[in-house]
């Protein structure tokens, strides 16, 4: 049986702007399966968890193949182009509803 499993480590890095994170991996793989989400302990609970769910868009986007880093280290949509920073887009579009998913999941619970 294959192991489908994705892993994701949330570190938090204070040296980054304070509201901003960054999701890498440390991969070539096509379809890479470990990654790293760095984001900054300075923020309201809302805007952590928004730029939570955000990296978590561009972590999906690199495992499918559609984000993918250039060898000069530049971010490129799947088909090469980095042009309008569509990944930008996708993930500034879906951030909300991913975060009120959560929040939503964290409510039941507690």
């Amino acid at each position: 049986m294959e192991n489908n499993d994705i892993f994701v480590d949330v570190l938090i890095d204070r040296d980054i702007y304070p509201g901003d994170g960054y999701a890498s991996t440390e991969t070539d793989d096509e379809y890479p399966m470990d990654f790293t989400i760095y984001i900054s302990p300075i923020g309201s609970f809302k805007d952590t968890f928004l730029t939570l769910a955000h990296e978590m868009i561009h972590v999906k986007q690199y495992h499918r193949g559609e984000l993918v880093t250039t060898e000069d280290g530049e971010l490129a949509w799947f088909n090469g182009s980095r042009e309008d920073r569509w990944w930008e887009d996708e993930a500034y579009s879906k951030e909300t509803k991913l975060y009120n998913s959560f929040v939503g999941r964290y409510k039941k619970i507690n």
